[in-house]
């Protein structure tokens, strides 16, 4: 880990796995070459309960709330609940949970996780 990474000076010792979500991120774009299937094809909001998704990008308006929170892209995050009429979307983000307004997660572009093998 570089210590001129812009990520790096802005969250310290939080992002020691930088590395690991490039990589990820670079997995995720070779399979869309590779299938053509377009890079971003739903959002945070559509994903189903209990789907493991992988986080692709973020829009810059909810970037600051959702970096605090540690969602970031290269991120795996699992849905665990939507809440009714219109509530937070509970999202499981390593052994966190974290609640996210449904208006930032319209904001994050996901992929589909791939199991590691």
């Amino acid at each position: 880990m570089r210590i001129s990474d812009p990520l790096t000076r802005r969250y310290g010792p939080f992002d020691l796995s930088i590395g690991r979500r490039r990589r990820r991120l670079a997995e995720v774009r070779e399979v869309v070459r590779s299938t053509g299937r377009p890079a971003v094809s739903r959002t945070l909001a559509d994903v189903r309960r209990g789907e493991s998704v992988l986080v692709t990008s973020i829009a810059m308006d909810a970037a600051p709330v959702l970096h605090r929170q540690g969602v970031l892209p290269g991120e795996r995050v699992t849905v665990e609940t939507h809440a009714p009429f219109g509530g937070p979307i509970v999202v499981r983000l390593g052994r966190a949970r974290i609640a996210i307004a449904r208006s930032l997660a319209a904001a994050v572009d996901v992929a589909p996780d791939e199991p590691a093998q």
